[in-house]
């Protein structure tokens, strides 16, 4: 490969992170004023009517998996630059990962209880294979410990729960998200803590 072109798809590269990165910060963000609006909207007088019912929050998991996975997915586009020195099968299995990632936060969202086993099993094998590039080695020499594969690692184990805990009653192929107002602690927590860590990773130092 012409270092021409290494450096067009290295620019290709470092848009879709810019644009995945910047915009789910600001996603996140967005998501977190329009909730506190809503709460203090709540707390107006409203004419007499049904209350309004939250989501249960057995159905908000989706939407918890995808940020996850579009958060490690922003990681793994990262290193394809980060690994040009170990050449071009590192960088395809970074890039393919991180895009492999996007597509299944998607599909989670549009059709959780399908894709449940893909969350798992891929989970399930990029912590494995993650573990053993940090103990025995995997094609090359042992990696060093980083902070940014250690979020990476946390974020795709979150997955894994996430798939273990719903695989005996998954949700029917009709659901919606719930709006942010409805949502529960544990989802603000990890859009919040989410959006956080993205905005702090890029200082913490580098990765292992």
């Amino acid at each position: 490969m012409s270092p021409e072109t290494r450096a067009g798809l290295g620019s290709i590269v470092v848009l879709l992170f810019e644009v995945l990165w910047w915009g789910g910060l600001v996603g996140v963000a967005g998501l977190l004023v329009t909730s506190l609006r809503a709460r203090r909207a709540e707390r107006r007088p409203v004419p007499i009517g049904p209350p309004r019912q939250p989501a249960p929050p057995g159905e908000q998991w989706p939407l918890r998996v995808a940020v996850a996975l579009a958060a490690a997915a922003a990681v793994h586009l990262v290193m394809v630059l980060a690994h040009a020195a170990d050449g071009p099968a590192h960088q395809a299995f970074f890039l393919l990962t991180g895009l492999g990632q996007l597509v299944l936060a998607v599909l989670v969202l549009l059709a959780p209880s399908r894709h449940l086993h893909t969350v798992l099993w891929s989970g399930v094998g990029l912590v494995a294979l993650w573990a053993a590039s940090r103990t025995v080695g995997v094609a090359g020499p042992r990696e060093a410990v980083g902070s940014w594969d250690l979020c990476v690692v946390l974020w795709q184990g979150y997955t894994v729960v996430e798939a273990l805990r719903r695989l005996p009653s998954p949700l029917p192929t009709t659901w919606r998200p719930a709006v942010p107002r409805a949502w529960t602690p544990e989802t603000y927590g990890v859009a919040g803590l989410t959006g956080l860590v993205l905005a702090v990773l890029p200082w913490s130092g580098g990765h292992g």
